[in-house]
């Protein structure tokens, strides 16, 4: 694009012949436990727009097991707890690449979130993939989202939730793109194995402070346009964002399947089937909390099924007393009413009450780990559990510290 004085030079009423050969934009921002090469994605959210109007014609949006330590909680606002019941980015990334094969991409800040954790995740997994040249409105702008977004007047509802930073993305991409004649930018290209699953889990299901807006959805647009038993199992998962599904939803899931020319009994084997695969996410680490035993009892009865056979709950040694002398591990830092406790400082507290700090869990070296969320599925959290080792949480540690340690 060009630009003059580090802004972009907006040609009004022209449309742009280069449009013609784009198919789509489709705005993306992620969620991460941190900037690292070994940092994954922990919400994602995509939009697309129409390429010549640059109007929003789809959203979606997913909180997703990073399958590791959450990283900055106190920013992103997802504990370990809350991601639970999320997928992991394997299991949504057909789905993606669905949605951005064949779009041009854009985020602000495309060399983060495209070009680092995006290629990063698909690196993981066997597939190709190609991000193109995307456009980013960063590079356009030169200042954070939020000035950025105060510069051009665009509301910006929750910085760091990606469904408000992406529709925050959109407005701006709208204002510096959508009349520009000199667009440099080629289209992504995905192709990755394994049938698009609907299933999102987001910030309202994990009982997190939700998005203002309810998310906009599109059959035309989606994955499963062509596909009657897809697009009611995308209804299906739009009706279950807050994790109930409402007298109102049921009569419009219902006219949906009579449209689509489903049976109730094809409508059934769907719910079954969503259901199915909430409770492979949940075993997918090996450990089956009871949060998460009782998300799916409680998504079970809203879907109408009476699904008994559920795994058992993983017994888990989280309730161990401290005792002078312990061995003891952190992982993660915490965030307690609004101040971050790093793993240093934790560290020395733990010194000072005559416990002694150890960098990792080993069989026999360690008698015990904290952790910012117990749910945690950071490495040292794995490894205590196959060791049948406790895992504290940090308000639980800190608490304990009140009182006199008992000695061994």
């Amino acid at each position: 694009m060009s630009q003059s004085n580090g802004k972009s030079k907006l040609t009004q009423n022209i449309e742009p012949s280069v449009r013609n050969s784009i198919d789509r934009f489709v705005v993306l921002d992620c969620e991460t436990t941190g900037f690292g090469k070994f940092d994954r994605i922990c919400e994602i959210s995509l939009i697309t727009l129409d390429a010549k109007s640059f109007e929003c014609v789809e959203e979606y949006d997913t909180i997703v097991n990073p399958e590791r330590d959450m990283g900055p909680v106190h920013i992103h606002g997802i504990s370990a707890s809350a991601a639970e019941n999320a997928p992991v980015f394997k299991e949504i990334a057909p789905v993606v690449a669905r949605r951005l094969d064949g779009a041009v991409l854009i985020a602000h800040n495309l060399s983060f979130d495209v070009n680092r954790m995006l290629t990063q995740e698909f690196n993981r997994l066997d597939g190709w993939f190609n991000m193109g040249n995307g456009l980013c409105t960063l590079r356009e702008t030169g200042v954070s989202l939020p000035k950025a977004c105060k510069r051009f007047g665009i509301p910006l509802e929750q910085q760091h939730r990606a469904l408000c930073d992406a529709r925050a993305t959109a407005e701006l991409a709208k204002q510096l793109f959508k009349y520009d004649s000199e667009l440099s930018c080629s289209s992504a290209y995905f192709s990755i194995s394994g049938e698009p699953n609907p299933r999102t889990f987001r910030r309202e299901a994990a009982g997190l402070p939700g998005n203002p807006m309810s998310r906009k959805i599109s059959y035309f647009h989606s994955p499963w346009r062509d596909q009657p038993t897809g697009i009611y199992r995308y209804a299906l998962n739009h009706a279950l964002d807050d994790g109930v599904i409402d007298r109102a939803e049921r009569r419009k899931l219902s006219a949906l399947a009579s449209e689509l020319g489903l049976t109730p009994e094809d409508e059934r084997a769907i719910r079954k089937l969503h259901l199915a695969s909430v409770i492979a996410s949940a075993e997918y680490d090996g450990v089956f909390s009871s949060m998460e035993r009782d998300y799916i009892t409680r998504l079970a009865n809203t879907l109408g099924i009476d699904y008994q056979d559920l795994p058992k709950v993983t017994e888990l040694n989280s309730t161990e007393i401290l005792e002078v002398g312990m061995h003891i591990c952190f992982t993660g830092s915490v965030c307690i009413s609004g101040e971050v406790i790093s793993r240093v400082i934790l560290e020395q507290r733990a010194v000072l009450a005559g416990l002694n700090p150890v960098s990792n869990v080993t069989k026999k070296g360690c008698d015990i780990l904290v952790s910012a969320d117990v749910a945690s599925q950071s490495g040292k959290a794995r490894k205590a559990r196959s060791y049948d080792k406790p895992i504290l949480s940090v308000e639980e540690f800190l608490l304990q510290l009140r009182d006199p340690l008992t000695s061994n």
